[in-house]
């Protein structure tokens, strides 16, 4: 079964959204909540922490995993660094992007033992914006090679990650009529991410009038179909 991570920014973190996102995962609608690299350097205003910060601990207090996508890209020592810090900051976080194409495969393997002591799932990032199959793979099997167990992948490239699991941003139900202003560059209906590990999905519950609603309806169309068994005579 797909499972769903709610992504989320500061401007969706109101009283009535955090209501939200614990009912949210109250009813195993989602998994986790995602939390971006660009939250992480923008001031809170709350005594002095990063937006990201404050929005991975409130995530915390509702008992809500933290997908950090932090997509660490430095370089050698500084991305483990990175890693470690950012791990001991914050408990509670089930999964960590990295780079692919970025970080040599001596960073990555250090990096992974640093999340697998913590029980921390590494995971490497393609890039959305480039249609380029070959490198899409390319990363897949570097990732592969050194441990890790996740790719980060447009929805038509589950199959070219495989054995490793597909976490895919970007799905939009057709239906979803209320999403406005989309600029996700490639995006992906639930039918066709069903074979997925993971789906990020923001807009459509987000900005839904009914999010619970919405969710409970993404949820049941990432459900792979089963074949029927033909009648017998």
């Amino acid at each position: 079964m797909v499972e769903i991570i709610c992504c989320l920014d500061m401007s969706h973190f109101s009283g009535k959204n955090q209501g939200m996102l614990k009912e949210l995962k109250k009813r195993n609608l989602i998994g986790m909540a995602r939390v971006g690299r660009d939250t992480l350097d923008r001031a809170s205003g709350v005594n002095g922490y990063s937006v990201g910060s404050v929005l991975i601990n409130r995530c915390l207090q509702l008992e809500v995993p933290v997908f950090l996508d932090a997509k660490i890209f430095e370089i050698g020592s500084q991305a483990v660094q990175i890693a470690q810090a950012l791990l001991d900051q914050h408990e509670g976080i089930r999964m960590l992007t990295v780079v692919g194409h970025e970080l040599g495969e001596d960073t990555l393997r250090r990096i992974k033992l640093i999340c697998q002591k913590k029980g921390v799932i590494v995971v490497a990032t393609t890039s959305l914006t480039d249609t380029n199959n070959s490198r899409t793979m390319s990363i897949a099997k570097k990732a592969g090679v050194c441990g890790l167990q996740m790719v980060v992948c447009a929805g038509e490239e589950i199959e070219l990650v495989r054995p490793l699991g597909a976490v895919v941003p970007g799905v939009r139900p057709a239906w979803a009529t209320w999403v406005r202003n989309d600029d996700q560059r490639r995006t992906a209906t639930p039918e066709a991410v069903v074979k997925a590990k993971y789906v990020v999905v923001g807009r459509p519950i987000n900005e839904s009038p009914n999010p619970i609603e919405t969710a409970e309806r993404l949820h049941s169309e990432l459900r792979p179909v089963r074949a029927v068994p033909s009648a017998t005579a």
